[in-house]
């Protein structure tokens, strides 16, 4: 069964990310990191400025740096699966040139290959979520039965923002600290209406 918080991490996430979109350009994006398990998911929250549809650039270059074979999953910032994509012209999963999105939030979900979304939502998790599918491949094992390391990379280029979705600890403390700054600014208004 999927984590429904963390499901409300990554919307609230979405929700940081477009308050600070604003009006600002379009940037390229890269994160790196490593994963623990096979099943293991990394979600970037990322936003579209404008009133046209962009040609943004979702990709990994996991594989051809030494790392397992990827998929990625779209989902709008409301969790309906957009597109998924397993390989492009590598074993490295990408969208392609071209690939054109309307302004907005997006989660792009990263996996392993063959833990695919469940279904046409978010919340319908991956196939391989939950204990006892931590290694469903038995490791970082590619199609051609080949050992390969735990590391990521993706680049998501041309949006206004982007931002990995942090653990559902960090994402706490951020959340706590942002709660403590509307609140003062809060009664830093009130104080100032008084007056």
């Amino acid at each position: 069964m999927f984590n429904f918080r963390k499901l409300s991490l990554i919307f609230f996430a979405c929700a940081i990310l477009g308050l600070s979109a604003g009006a600002a350009k379009a940037d390229s994006f890269t994160f790196s990191g490593n994963f623990t398990h096979d099943n293991d998911v990394q979600f970037f929250a990322f936003s579209i400025a404008g009133s046209s549809p962009v040609a943004v650039t979702l990709r990994t270059t996991s594989y051809a740096t030494g790392g397992f074979d990827t998929v990625l999953s779209l989902f709008t910032k409301t969790g309906i699966l957009v597109e998924d994509n397993d390989d492009g012209t590598t074993p490295d999963a990408d969208f392609g040139a071209g690939f054109f999105l309307p302004p907005g939030g997006y989660v792009l979900a990263l996996t392993q290959s063959d833990n695919f979304a469940n279904g046409p939502t978010l919340a319908d998790g991956f196939i391989f979520d939950g204990p006892g599918n931590e290694f469903f491949r038995g490791g970082f094992i590619d199609f051609n039965n080949s050992q390969r390391t735990s590391s990521w990379t993706v680049t998501i280029g041309n949006v206004t923002t982007a931002a990995a979705v942090p653990e559902p600890a960090t994402m706490l403390l951020l959340g706590t600290g942002l709660a403590g700054l509307l609140a003062r600014a809060r009664t830093e208004t009130r104080s100032k209406k008084r007056r």
